[in-house]
């Protein structure tokens, strides 16, 4: 049981890390087409 829970703690530590990961690549994204013109 107990390595059966750590399996899904580890799948959901996983998807977490991933989710972060695309969340801030989309919010880096946004800020660097906002700030295109100011650069430009």
């Amino acid at each position: 049981m107990l390595t059966q829970l750590k399996s899904v703690v580890s799948r959901h530590a996983d998807t977490l890390v991933e989710d972060m990961l695309g969340m801030a690549a989309i919010t880096l994204l946004f800020v660097v087409l906002l700030h295109l013109p100011i650069l430009l």
